[in-house]
């Protein structure tokens, strides 16, 4: 009786011990030999890369061979993030191999104590914030009409992340030099791209739309104002109307440039976790003393300690 499988419907091993080797604009990959059948036609390298224009990556097959090496000469840094190798069959099934992270760009955060504005300035493989941030005592908070949790970062969005003390963490992913972000009509927390960007060349859609300032925060100083939105930080934006705020390298000259207007509204505090609530103090020793300058004056001051 036939059993209705055949060697097409075996499974090939795929490619093991993948190695990348970079050198200047050249990447070298190679991998472990394997026993392979007769359907058998060839290893097909795969290479992630990412749009420098928004958010966006994807996988894409680019060249083949039936050896245990291949050479990638138009290796990009700025926009490759990783390879893989899969073996192949004369039916067109592949098995893939592991992905292989390649060096990419490299960012630094400079992370201070307590509460930190943070987002994602690069493409990376892994944007789960416990995987990149290890000793934040916290998950991250974005604001949506409040603050909302979250377990990842993703582009173009600002987040809160408490730490217990200064230190440096580094990410690296590919460039991006320009994204969108959406904003309401109200408080945002914007992300940042690659590159530092001056608010005043942050232009919009629809054009010319009227924003307040744009307010950093670090735990030293609180909320200060900013005149460059740069990588790796979130910032505070406050808009007159929905739309979209646009960060680019090569933003054009013209109306649709935002319009900042100073306000002296503050945006607002950072979250406050479960179990993390303000404890009231009570006063040990208080005093009142002598109104003045007299209480028949229409206008008198009382002096109080606490």
């Amino acid at each position: 009786m036939d059993s209705g499988y055949s060697i097409d419907n075996f499974p090939l091993p795929p490619p093991t011990n993948v190695v990348v080797n970079v050198n200047s604009n050249v990447a070298q990959l190679s991998w472990n030999r394997i026993q392979l059948d007769s359907n058998f036609l060839h290893f097909a390298m795969y290479r992630l890369a990412a749009s420098h224009n928004g958010c966006e990556s994807q996988w894409q097959k680019y060249l083949t061979t039936t050896d245990t090496i291949l050479v990638d000469p138009n290796y990009d840094s700025t926009s490759i993030m990783a390879y893989r190798v899969s073996s192949v069959k004369r039916n067109l099934n592949e098995w893939n191999s592991d992905e292989i992270m390649v060096q990419g760009t490299v960012h630094k955060y400079q992370i201070e104590l307590g509460w930190n504005m943070m987002s994602l300035p690069l493409l990376v493989l892994d944007n789960n914030t416990s995987n990149m941030f290890h000793d934040a005592v916290t998950g991250a908070f974005t604001f949506q009409n409040g603050y909302v949790p979250r377990n990842s970062f993703e582009c173009g969005t600002g987040y809160w992340l408490k730490f217990l003390n200064n230190q440096e963490v580094v990410i690296n992913g590919a460039q991006k030099y320009s994204d969108t972000f959406y904003v309401n009509s109200k408080w945002n927390m914007i992300g940042s791209i690659s590159v530092p960007i001056p608010v005043q060349i942050i232009t919009s859609i629809p054009e010319g739309m009227v924003t307040s300032q744009f307010f950093a925060y670090s735990p030293s100083t609180g909320y200060i104002t900013s005149d460059t939105v740069k990588p790796g930080f979130a910032y505070w934006v406050k808009t007159t109307q929905q739309g979209k705020l646009v960060l680019s390298n090569q933003s054009p000259i013209g109306l649709n440039r935002i319009k900042i207007i100073t306000t002296n509204e503050l945006p607002p505090p950072p979250p406050e976790t479960e179990g993390e609530n303000r404890k009231t103090e009570i006063p040990y020793h208080f005093a009142l003393e002598q109104n003045y300058p007299n209480p028949f004056n229409p206008v008198t001051v009382i002096r109080y300690a606490l």
